[in-house]
């Protein structure tokens, strides 16, 4: 089992959305943290909540490749946790989504995730010692309208994180995606209401981030490979009507109108 007290963490979106709640409670863990993100001055504000442990801010554009060499650099070690929870939304009509966010949001969301556990797990293997968790989302296993480019890039996390852990079957390294649904009050949820007054996730409910945050420590303690976390009804019979009869789920999904929940977002992006 992860020992978490005295763990050196890399926590990558750190300053926003649910990015401080991993961090306080990898803190209330004893984790140390290399706290990760765009914006310095938010960072260096929760690195002064965070009592009891050393903690380290490192301001970069993960867009950005030679973001990887940095945080390798800087970063509090050895690292034995990463937990790659840096994303990008997309949501809008497709045919109107400009190409530079395109590139930038797979860079975000899956390439850099690949890359910083590329730079981090030779020395968890070597140690023996290690676990990485990848944030995908409920868009991560299944589709849904107006977010196909978040859709590409949450499915390409799962599917990482369950190719990575048949690889490390045999090894003290572990791996777990966590597949959130909408989570309230912060992030993505709150842009989304702001920009569209029609906004209701009805379908789906929403989760809170303490909620995100304590399923992520479980799925550490108890080496869990996909975690579904979702407020609305259960999903797991939902995902699997949608492998054994996918033109069904559809149908579906249309009749309980989640096609039509991320619609008014779509229309406010990229007119």
């Amino acid at each position: 089992m992860f020992v978490f007290r005295g763990a050196n963490a890399v926590l990558t979106g750190a300053s926003r959305g649910i990015g401080p709640y991993l961090a306080r409670r990898l803190a209330a863990e004893g984790v140390n943290l290399t706290l990760v993100a765009r914006d310095r001055a938010a960072l260096e504000k929760l690195a002064s909540e965070l009592t009891g442990i050393e903690t380290r801010v490192v301001a970069v554009d993960l867009s950005d490749p030679a973001s990887i060499a940095v945080i390798e650099a800087e970063a509090l070690g050895p690292v034995d946790l990463l937990v790659n929870n840096a994303g990008v939304e997309t949501f809008s009509h497709f045919e109107r989504f400009p190409p530079e966010e395109i590139q930038r949001a797979v860079a975000v969301n899956l390439t850099t995730p690949m890359l910083l556990t590329r730079a981090f797990l030779p020395g968890m293997l070597e140690r023996k010692r290690g676990y990485i968790v990848n944030m995908s989302s409920l868009a991560g296993v299944i589709g849904s309208a107006y977010t196909e480019v978040y859709n590409a890039t949450k499915h390409g996390l799962v599917g990482f994180t369950r190719g990575l852990r048949s690889s490390l079957a045999d090894s003290e390294v572990g791996a777990t995606v966590l597949c959130p649904g909408f989570v309230s009050d912060v992030g993505m949820y709150v842009n989304m209401k702001a920009e569209a007054e029609k906004f209701a996730p009805k379908t789906v409910g929403t989760v809170t981030p303490q909620a995100v945050a304590e399923a992520m420590i479980r799925a550490i303690q108890n080496d869990e490979p996909d975690v579904l976390i979702a407020g609305g009804p259960p999903l797991r019979p939902i995902l699997a009507l949608q492998t054994l009869t996918p033109k069904l789920a559809e149908w579906i999904a249309k009749k309980l109108g989640t096609n039509d929940v991320m619609a008014p977002v779509a229309d406010s992006r990229h007119k």
